[in-house]
């Protein structure tokens, strides 16, 4: 099995849609209530793709997870002493993975991919840490 990811384009949107309609309805069957119609919604995931921080896991074509990844933090992050070298934080949101795919290595994936992405791209990272890179 590959994991593919790569970063979402216009055409990705119904897919991501879909495989957030599919987490939440997955969500809400198991008594966990935190996204619905409201967040995320499509208005988010298309500018998040517009923003070019949203990332696309597809094995054997099919979406399967998303990520984005972006120095966003929330209102409450800020408060927190992180203690990291640098100004630059990557933030992960609507880590997401279909129902069917959980479980097999797809949401690891993408938090190695982010781990990648923070590297390459000059995001902190606590003095004298090192990433485990798949």
């Amino acid at each position: 099995m590959t994991i593919q990811i790569t970063r979402a384009g216009q055409d990705d949107l119904s897919r991501a849609r879909a495989l957030i309609s599919a987490c939440i309805q997955h969500m809400e069957s198991e008594g966990i209530h935190q996204w619905d119609n409201v967040y995320p919604n499509s208005d988010l995931i298309a500018a998040d793709i517009a923003n070019s921080t949203l990332y696309v896991a597809t094995i054997d074509r099919e979406c399967c997870g998303i990520i984005v990844l972006n120095d966003n933090q929330s209102p409450e992050y800020k408060s927190v002493d992180w203690s990291y070298e640098g100004n630059r934080i990557l933030v992960v949101h609507r880590l997401t993975v279909l129902p069917h795919w959980q479980r097999k290595g797809v949401a690891s994936s993408l938090m190695d991919f982010a781990e990648r992405f923070a590297d390459e791209n000059g995001y902190a990272k606590k003095p004298g840490a090192t990433r485990k890179l798949a």
